[in-house]
């Protein structure tokens, strides 16, 4: 009998938890919390005489959730699945036990800071069901340290079924019943349960008009002003304290004016379009490398000291970064230096994977990048990055590649994709190079009235010409019409423009294009 086995261990639902956010600070709350008692579970298991294999963890984020360290985090930064080599003795419900323990104590927090008032209430019975009842997790014990796909096969099995939950839905949280037990959506008795319970509660703006949440939105919302309260013994051995997180995140109509502030000097922004970017990023392949036992260790290690620097190039691009976390990113940046950003994570990750002494392993990061109107809610839009990382860079595109989406009020306009040693020069981004040449040729800025608003056509009328060459000689001339510039000047441009129009799979594609239209104007005229 071998003398360990291997655990391997997921915490979700990830999606409805993470994604269903109408605030930055959902967002941010969503991806804390589930870092937060992931951790919880790798504390339980390393408690039980286990070692975690993968991912390899920041010990500081261990060392806050212990009370030990004065530094204490404001991003997650523990993905939600590892592994891990345990005794033949150990249990998998203790750690299931620590997390639920952990979770009902921070939720009995917030429900003793904010709604004691409701004791004994039909709100209590409705919290109590939610609480108990919102955690999936997944586990699965081997023998073979190779072993890597345990989890996806554990995980169709769908054992966790969440109750029916009757009345009317929450308004952050699809699905789920909202705390005052009304039947009748925004009926009087609705409006002043919440109504008294913003004055009763000082909940402030942390709720908005006409919302109406259900327990696990509510903690989501909440749990900041409690955490610091918060201390919890979850097995007799390991107490999990709770620190002070005094920032607030920014809103993204703040994340949007950070590229327009730079450029005009605090002038007023309100008649101007704002954007912003979600980039969410992801390593491409690594389950299969990890099931290679000698591999393991590297991987952890390289992953490690890449996950330690993406907040500074986060910051660096004024951004805001909701979580890294093993091969996972996911920022919200101004829609000017969310390209560059990308790239520059990209190039760190590879960094990771490259320095001297590392065995030779052959992965990348695929990225995408939704160019996101400040005024669409954030509700599903994570689910949407999801689908243009998973289904357009790494499906559609075939990994190691960067896909960007365009989402304007009135809908999706288009999308662009390509892999990243064609769309980068050196480390640029060749299609945002172009965009701020764009702007520097022009001191109107609602430049390219012209060309780029008729790029459709014009790629049509080129599309059937011969050669390359004499695609960018035609399209020269197109650009150059109505301008003072000379034709080599305008090839110049149009030569690398014509690249990122290509792509090995569909051909000729006007998106690119479109892109740096759209990045020239930043949106202003969209």
């Amino acid at each position: 009998m071998n003398e360990y086995r291997y655990f391997h261990f997921t915490l979700g639902p990830v999606q409805s938890f993470v994604a269903q956010a109408r605030r930055t600070r959902d967002f941010w709350a969503g991806s804390f919390l589930l870092s937060y008692f992931s951790g919880v579970a790798m504390l339980a298991t390393k408690e039980q005489g286990g070692e975690i294999i993968f991912p390899k963890v920041d010990e500081a984020f261990f060392h806050a959730m212990l009370g030990e360290s004065a530094d204490k985090p404001k991003q997650g930064n523990i993905p939600n699945r590892f592994k891990a080599k345990v005794p033949q003795d150990f249990s998998p419900k203790v750690v299931e036990q620590a997390i639920l323990k952990a979770w009902q104590t921070l939720a009995q927090c917030v429900w003793d800071g904010d709604l004691a008032h409701l004791e004994n209430s039909p709100t209590q019975e409705i919290w109590k069901r939610q609480v108990e009842n919102f955690w999936e997790m997944s586990w699965a014990i081997s023998d073979d340290a190779s072993s890597h796909d345990l989890l996806d096969r554990r995980k169709n099995w769908r054992t966790h079924m969440p109750p029916s939950e009757p009345g009317q839905k929450c308004s952050l949280m699809e699905g789920w019943q909202e705390l005052s037990g009304n039947e009748v959506a925004q009926s009087k008795n609705q409006k002043s349960f919440w109504s008294d319970l913003k004055e009763k509660s000082n909940l402030g703006l942390d709720m908005g008009r006409n919302e109406s949440l259900c327990a696990i939105a509510f903690i989501k919302r909440r749990f900041v002003y409690h955490f610091e309260n918060f201390t919890c013994n979850v097995n007799g051995k390991t107490t999990l304290k709770g620190w002070k997180i005094s920032f607030n995140p920014p809103p993204v109509s703040e994340i949007a004016d950070a590229s327009w502030e730079e450029e005009l000097s605090g002038e007023k922004l309100e008649k101007l379009n704002k954007f912003y970017a979600i980039v969410m990023m992801d390593g491409d392949n690594l389950g299969k490398h990890m099931s290679n036992p000698d591999l393991q260790d590297t991987i952890s290690t390289s992953l490690n000291e890449f996950t330690g620097g993406v907040e500074k190039i986060v910051v660096a691009h004024d951004g805001f970064l909701i979580y890294a976390g093993g091969d996972d990113v996911l920022a919200l940046l101004p829609l000017e230096k969310s390209l560059s950003c990308a790239a520059v994570i990209r190039a760190s990750y590879e960094e990771a994977f490259t320095k001297e002494g590392k065995k030779a392993i052959p992965t990348s990061i695929s990225a995408a990048i939704l160019c996101v109107h400040a005024k669409i809610p954030l509700h599903n839009l994570l689910h949407k990055a999801h689908h243009v990382l998973d289904g357009i860079a790494k499906e559609k595109a075939g990994r190691d590649a960067l896909a960007v989406t365009v989402i304007k009020p009135g809908g999706e306009q288009f999308t662009w994709f390509q892999k990243w040693n064609k769309a980068l020069d050196d480390k640029s981004v060749i299609l945002e190079t172009i965009a701020k040449e764009q702007r520097k040729l022009s001191d109107d800025p609602t430049f390219a009235r012209g060309f780029f608003y008729r790029i459709r056509e014009i790629l049509q009328i080129v599309e059937g010409v011969g050669g390359e060459e004499d695609k960018v000689e035609l399209l020269a001339v197109e650009y150059r019409a109505g301008t003072d510039i000379t034709q080599e000047k305008a090839k110049e441009i149009i030569r690398p423009l014509l690249k990122q129009c290509t792509t090995e799979k569909e051909g000729l594609s006007h998106d690119g294009a479109l892109l740096v239209r759209f990045l020239a104007q930043k949106g202003e005229t969209a």
